[in-house]
């Protein structure tokens, strides 16, 4: 009986001496890790930058060569049309990989 007391004993300070060290890496991580603010968050809290402009973007769809209907977002800076969406970005045609509205 001792014996086996002993053997358990040796095992569960083996696991414990193999174990402090994952736990202890893992609180240091923990620490020195920084805390990174959302970017959603700062930018929403940022709000938009002055050099942006209002743009107008609406879906186009158009038949391509084979005859299928394909869509792209136009933008532009003019006025509101009837169907547009308002975006605020730098260049109105730098828009890309819009999704329809």
């Amino acid at each position: 009986m001792t014996s086996r007391l002993f053997h358990l004993t040796l095992t569960l300070a083996a696991t414990l001496i193999v174990a402090a060290p994952a736990l202890a890496a893992e609180k240091r991580h923990q620490f020195i890790e920084p805390i990174q603010p959302d970017r959603r968050q700062q930018e929403r809290n940022a709000g938009p930058a002055s050099t942006d402009k209002l743009c107008y973007c609406r879906t186009v769809h158009e038949r391509n060569a084979v005859g299928q209907v394909t869509w792209k977002v136009v933008c532009s800076d003019r006025g509101p049309v009837k169907g547009t969406r308002q975006i605020r970005a730098r260049d109105c045609r730098a828009l890309r990989n819009l999704p329809p509205s």
